[in-house]
């Protein structure tokens, strides 16, 4: 997006961050590392750090590709002994709480399990997922924009995959179009009571 994208309103006074965010503390994840840009003031956030819901990660390498900010959230949950790391992505803004909620209960209901991953349209595996604690060297080990999808798909893990519903789930705001998609989506969903 060329800025500080997790700042961008869909509607006055909605932050494009803030959605992803508030679907993470509904689910009841924690401890929730947000990991950040240096740079970012992080006002979409504001009120979830104050009331000690989130702690900020600033990442100083983050424009080096995802898999750093990726790196600087794995080294906290180990650092917080987490058995496992479920990564959301900010610009994701329709997802959903149920879903992060199936995500664990996945994870949890087999130990065996490396991943759970979300599948969008019966085709593509992608975050928000879960990763077993002896997943992280591999996501450590992640380099450039290589984001956790990658791992997804290489075979070498064994995961579970839970279909979600609707395009709008994976939307990720990565350009100015897919923002005006997200605003146009906002309301729809608004205006149909689907979203509160």
């Amino acid at each position: 997006m060329g800025r500080l994208k997790l700042s961008l309103e869909l509607a006055p006074g909605k932050p494009l961050g803030a959605f992803a965010l508030r679907s993470l503390l509904a689910c009841g994840a924690a401890p929730v590392f947000v990991v950040v840009r240096p740079d970012d003031p992080c006002g979409w956030m504001a009120e979830a750090v104050a009331r000690g819901e989130v702690q900020r990660l600033p990442c100083p390498d983050a424009d080096g590709g995802l898999s750093f900010s990726i790196r600087c959230g794995v080294r906290a949950a180990e650092a917080a002994g987490a058995d496992a790391v479920m990564i959301v992505l900010a610009d994701q803004p329709f997802v959903r709480p149920e879903d992060l909620r199936a995500l664990s209960e996945a994870a949890s209901a087999d130990p065996a399990l490396d991943f759970a991953a979300c599948r969008y349209g019966g085709s593509y595996d992608a975050p928000p997922a879960i990763f077993a604690r002896r997943m992280f060297p591999a996501l450590a080990g992640l380099s450039g924009d290589r984001g956790a999808r990658a791992l997804l798909s290489d075979g070498t893990w064994r995961g579970r995959t839970l279909a979600v519903d609707g395009v709008v789930s994976a939307l990720d705001v990565d350009t100015p179009e897919a923002w005006r998609s997200a605003i146009k989506s906002y309301a729809r969903m608004c205006g149909s009571g689907e979203f509160r």
